[in-house]
C-alpha cells in the first residue's frame, strides 16, 4: 500500500456507482437510496462542510440522531481528509473534552453545547439545502496515510474514558480484516444497530458500502422485525442487545435464512450462544476486540471456556507479571502487537506508558494460549474476586447465574466483612416483591463453585458502559448505597 491513497471506502462508492447506479446502497426507514445517489449526496456534503470553513486535516465532531445523516456526515468528513469523532446527547450531561478540542461540533442541540471552538446546528432547512446540492462525485485526492480519520474513545471500564486517533494506515488495515470477516457481497443486507460511538458500527457500514451491499437503518421497528422486514444477512451487536433480542422473540418467529451475527464487547454465556444458533443465526463470530488493538481473534466452539482463534496479522502473548511469555496453557496477561493497534492515548501519557510498551498493547485481560493462534480469553485482570484464597472470574459466575436464575440483570463484586475478610455480593435486577424466590433460584449457581457467604442486593439497573461491559467501581458503590441486605 503507497504512503497516499484515496479514500477507500469513497472510492468503493463511486465505483458501484459507476458499475451498478440503480442497486440499493442504503435503505433508511424503508427509503432506498442508490450508490449513483450516495456518491452525489456524499460529495454534496462534502461541499457543505467546505463551506463551513473545514479544510483538509481539520477536525470535527458529529452528533445526530438521524444515523443516516449520522453516516452522510462522517463519509463527507473522509472524503475531505477532515477527521471526525462521534457523540450522542445522552453525553451532554457531562463536560467532553473532545468538544473543545475539535474545529467544528455539528450537533442537532447547540444550546446544550459549551466550551466548543465552534458550533454548526443541524437544522432541517440545512440539511434539505445540503441534500439539493446533489454534486456530481468528482475523482477525489489521494491522502496520506498517516493523516488521522477517527477520534474514538475507549469504554471507561478500567478509571477515566480515554481518547485515541486512529490514522488512515490503522483505519485501513482494520478494514481490510473487517471485509475479510463479514465477507459481504452484493445483495447482502447489513443492519446497523449501534452507535457511530462505536468504532465497530462504522466498520461495519463501511464494510457494507465497500462491498455494494446495502447498509440498513429502521429506528421505526424492534430488531426481530427489521431482520425480516428487510432480510438482512448481517448483523453486529452487544451481547446484552443479543439476550434482549432473543428473549422478545415472538414464538412464531422465523429463523431468517442466511444471518450472520458478530458479537463484540464481552462474551456470550453457553446458554445464549445455542440460543443464538437454534433460533436466529446460521454463522456466529464472536469477537475479542478493543477500540485501542482492534480485532484480535474469533471464539469458536460451544463449551464454557470458548476458545478463539487469532486473525492473520496479529500477535499475541501471554506474559507474567515481569513481561515473559508463559507456556502454552498457562494462564497469564494478554498483549497484542499488530498493524490495526493505535499508537497511544491522547493527552495521557501515563496511561500510555502503562499499557503501550515495546510495540505491544496490554489490554489488560487475562488470557491462556492452547496452541499458535488459539486463544482463551478468561477475564479481566483488575476484576478477579480473590475468596479466601480461591481466585474467581466474576464473568463466569455471573453467566451462571443467568443460566439458573432467570434474572433480569446480574453483576458480581466482592466487599469485606468486618474481619476484613472479601466476601461475594450479588447485585439483581428483578420485579419480585420479595426475596425468597430468587434466594432459591439463586443457590444452584453455588453449588461447588464458591467458599464462604453470598450475599444478596436488588438494583433498579447494573452500570455498565456504552458497549456492555460492567462498571465493577459502579457496582460496588451501587451495592454499598443499597444497604449490605444478607445472606
Amino acid at each position: 500500500m503507497g504512503s497516499d491513497i484515496p479514500p477507500p471506502t469513497i472510492a468503493a462508492i463511486i465505483r458501484h456507482a459507476g458499475e451498478r447506479p440503480g442497486a440499493a446502497a442504503v435503505v433508511n426507514n424503508g427509503v432506498a437510496t442508490t450508490y449513483a445517489d450516495l456518491a452525489r449526496t456524499i460529495a454534496g456534503f462534502a461541499q457543505a462542510l467546505a463551506a463551513l470553513g473545514l479544510r483538509p486535516g481539520q477536525t470535527a465532531a458529529v452528533q445526530c440522531g438521524d444515523q443516516y445523516l449520522h453516516l452522510l456526515l462522517l463519509l463527507a468528513a473522509e472524503r475531505s481528509g477532515i477527521a471526525t469523532a462521534s457523540f450522542v446527547s445522552g453525553e451532554l450531561d457531562r463536560p467532553l473534552p473532545l468538544l473543545a478540542q475539535v474545529d467544528l461540533v455539528l450537533t442537532e442541540l447547540p444550546a446544550r453545547i459549551s466550551g466548543a471552538r465552534r458550533i454548526h446546528a443541524i437544522t432541517k432547512p440545512w440539511v434539505e439545502a445540503t441534500l439539493a446540492l446533489r454534486s456530481e462525485a468528482e475523482e477525489i485526492a489521494p491522502q496520506s496515510l498517516d493523516a488521522p480519520v477517527r477520534f474514538q474513545r475507549t469504554s471507561g471500564t478500567t478509571g477515566f474514558p480515554k481518547r485515541i486517533l486512529m490514522r488512515r494506515r490503522v483505519h485501513e488495515a482494520r478494514q481490510s480484516l473487517w471485509a475479510e470477516i463479514d465477507r459481504m457481497v452484493p445483495g447482502d443486507r447489513a443492519l446497523i444497530a449501534l452507535p457511530f460511538t462505536m468504532g465497530t458500527s462504522y466498520s461495519h457500514a463501511s464494510s457494507a458500502l465497500r462491498a455494494g451491499a446495502t447498509t440498513v437503518f429502521d429506528s421505526r421497528v424492534e430488531l426481530a422485525e427489521a431482520l425480516t422486514l428487510h432480510a438482512i444477512t448481517h448483523i453486529k451487536m452487544l451481547p446484552l442487545q443479543l439476550r434482549d433480542l432473543l428473549e422478545r422473540l415472538p414464538p412464531d418467529f422465523v429463523k431468517p435464512p442466511r444471518l450472520v451475527v458478530a458479537t463484540v464487547g464481552g462474551r456470550l454465556a453457553p446458554h445464549l450462544r445455542e440460543r443464538l444458533m437454534t433460533r436466529l443465526a446460521v454463522r456466529l463470530h464472536e469477537q475479542y476486540a478493543s477500540n485501542e488493538m482492534g480485532l484480535v481473534s474469533e471464539m469458536i466452539g460451544d463449551g464454557p471456556g470458548a476458545i478463539g482463534s487469532i486473525y492473520p496479522g496479529v500477535a499475541v502473548e501471554i506474559v507474567d507479571a515481569d513481561d515473559k511469555p508463559v507456556p502454552h496453557g498457562q494462564s497469564g496477561r494478554v498483549r497484542v502487537k499488530a498493524e490495526t493497534v493505535v499508537e497511544a492515548y491522547l493527552d495521557d501519557p501515563e496511561a500510555t506508558a502503562r499499557m503501550f510498551r515495546d510495540g505491544w498493547f496490554y489490554p489488560g485481560d487475562l488470557g491462556i494460549l492452547h496452541a499458535p493462534g488459539r486463544l482463551e480469553v478468561i477475564g479481566r485482570e483488575d476484576d478477579l474476586l480473590n475468596i479466601g484464597g480461591r481466585k474467581i472470574l466474576p464473568e463466569e459466575l455471573e453467566d451462571r447465574i443467568r443460566e439458573r436464575a432467570a434474572v433480569g440483570d446480574v453483576g458480581v463484586c466482592a466487599l469485606p466483612n468486618t474481619d476484613g475478610i472479601d466476601e461475594v455480593w450479588v447485585a439483581v435486577v428483578y420485579d419480585a416483591p420479595d426475596d425468597r424466590d430468587i434466594r432459591i433460584r439463586l443457590r444452584p449457581a453455588f453449588v461447588d463453585f464458591i467458599y464462604g457467604h453470598a450475599h444478596l442486593v436488588k438494583l433498579a439497573a447494573v452500570p455498565r458502559t456504552a458497549t456492555g461491559k460492567i462498571k465493577r467501581a459502579d457496582l460496588r458503590a451501587a451495592i454499598l448505597a443499597a444497604g449490605k441486605s444478607g445472606r
